[in-house]
């Protein structure tokens, strides 16, 4: 599984999982399924899954 992510915002890639590291911490959505990403340098948050704005590379 790919977990490189590109934020459609900055462009930024980074690690979905040190997005949720550093990102995700106190937020109470994080203990459940939260699918959304967090980028850390623009500090937006987006959904992994938007057709529109991909944020996978391939």
């Amino acid at each position: 599984m790919n977990d490189i992510v590109v934020c459609p915002k900055c462009g930024f890639r980074f690690s979905r999982s040190y997005s949720r590291i550093t990102m995700c911490n106190g937020c109470p959505h994080s203990i459940g399924h939260c699918a959304n990403v967090k980028c850390p340098r623009c500090e937006h948050e987006f959904s992994p899954f938007d057709r529109q704005h991909p944020p996978f590379k391939e």
